[in-house]
């Protein structure tokens, strides 16, 4: 209040360096401090996540190309377009559960790690916002396969047969 720090200013006029703040004038402070950091961070992390991406569709695109003899012997065997298309959307959605979990693993281990090394106090994990971001790189990764699927799938079996 007003009249608090007025008090606190008349006892504390001999003390020049001593400053009167409120709490939301820290929280100000401190977000004023943090936000470029911040946007830094999520520029970043936007970043990582856009590498990952075309990351998985050059994999991916890779994986078709090398295993063009394999797609046309499945072909060949009965396998349908519309499932070797599946089949490499489903491959692509595998890897990246299989990366995310390894991924929120690690990175659980060494949150618990550095808490306890630096004796911090334990803190809640956010495991619905976690969740969310692990389901929705699969279903990214599924759709930016999709393409190199569908290439892959529209190769002639007969020519992909004879391929050494």
């Amino acid at each position: 209040s007003a009249a608090a720090r007025a008090a606190i200013a008349r006892a504390l006029a001999d003390q020049p360096t001593v400053e009167i703040t409120g709490r939301d004038e820290l929280r100000r402070r401190a977000a004023a401090e943090l936000d470029p950091a911040l946007r830094l961070y999520y520029s970043l992390f936007g970043l990582m996540i856009l590498i990952a991406l075309f990351g998985i569709a050059n994999t991916l695109a890779l994986s078709a190309l090398e295993r063009i003899r394999e797609l046309g012997l499945l072909r060949a065997l009965g396998m349908q377009r519309r499932q070797a298309r599946a089949m490499l959307r489903w491959e692509a959605g595998i890897v990246a559960a299989t990366g995310s979990v390894v991924g929120l693993a690690l990175g659980a281990l060494v949150g618990w790690a550095a808490t306890r090394a630096f004796e911090l106090p334990a803190t809640e994990v956010p495991l619905g916002p976690l969740a969310a971001c692990a389901v929705a790189a699969v279903f990214a990764s599924m759709l930016v396969a999709s393409p190199a699927a569908h290439r892959a799938a529209r190769v002639d079996v007969l020519r992909a047969l004879a391929t050494e």
